[in-house]
């Protein structure tokens, strides 16, 4: 731990203004390349009954690819976020059963409090209200690679575009990819949102062991399934997750509720 009260140890702590030139800094260059805070949309409300910080735009889309490098799949290189991401997903609902997949990001658990009630299975399935995002459709359309066509439909699916999604994974030849975790996890997770949380806890009972297979298994087993089977696999996602990253944090989140009485 570092001793403040040295003097000399306290001349390498960066200064308050500096600490803010850099936060500008990387606002910044957020904004320069389209991954800044969304502009207030104009719309005034009284009163807000729960309070949620607002999405970071830079870091939603750095955790919505996390299930790409866990599960060794090469992204497009140019990996181009959707036009309006920002806008789009500060227009996203609360969420609350998850799946690690393309497009998803832990931040969408913003409100706690309907996890708390103990409740879980009456939060699943969730109740989607797609939002319009006809340049995202056209993005997703863009990949003529399999990577590129799984990202473009994990997005889909995020905005509720379920059928879009769909039609896009099934454009896809499975054969290309070295393995099908990452195509069969996508699959997954799009069941899982239609609310067909058998099939979709079965295919990824199927994939190889990985923190994606056991954070999605004790996920679905959490809402619809068996609590202890939910804490042993939230307990190898936890411990096989970058600790510092947002996957890592909701793991232990759902794992808390998985143990509690």
């Amino acid at each position: 731990m570092r001793n403040t009260t040295d003097p000399s140890q306290k001349d390498c702590l960066p200064s308050l203004a500096d600490l803010l030139d850099r936060y500008v800094q990387r606002q910044t260059a957020a904004h320069l390349e389209g991954l800044g805070h969304a502009e207030p949309d104009g719309d005034a409300f009284p009163y807000d009954p729960a309070t949620s910080q607002p999405i970071d735009p830079q870091l939603a889309w750095k955790e919505a690819c996390v299930s790409a490098e866990l599960l060794q799949l090469r992204l497009p290189t140019t990996r181009l976020h959707p036009p309006e991401w920002p806008a789009l997903i500060a227009r996203l609902e609360s969420a609350t059963a998850v799946p690690l997949a393309l497009g998803a990001f832990p931040q969408q658990v913003r409100q706690l409090e309907p996890l708390l009630t103990g409740e879980w299975s009456a939060l699943y399935p969730p109740t989607i209200r797609p939002l319009t995002a006809q340049a995202v459709q056209s993005w997703a359309m863009q990949w003529s690679d399999g990577p590129g066509r799984l990202l473009g439909a994990g997005v889909l699916r995020l905005l509720g575009h379920l059928d879009a999604a769909e039609q896009l994974l099934l454009s896809i030849d499975a054969a290309q990819f070295p393995t099908r975790a990452a195509y069969d996890n996508e699959f997954a997770a799009l069941m899982w949102q239609r609310g067909q949380s058998e099939a979709a806890r079965n295919l990824w009972q199927q994939m190889p062991d990985s923190p994606v297979s056991h954070f999605n298994r004790g996920m679905a087993e959490l809402f619809t399934g068996d609590r202890v089977l939910a804490r042993a696999e939230l307990t190898r996602a936890a411990a096989g997750l970058p600790a510092l990253g947002g996957w890592h944090h909701l793991a232990s989140l759902y794992l808390a509720l998985a143990q509690a009485d």
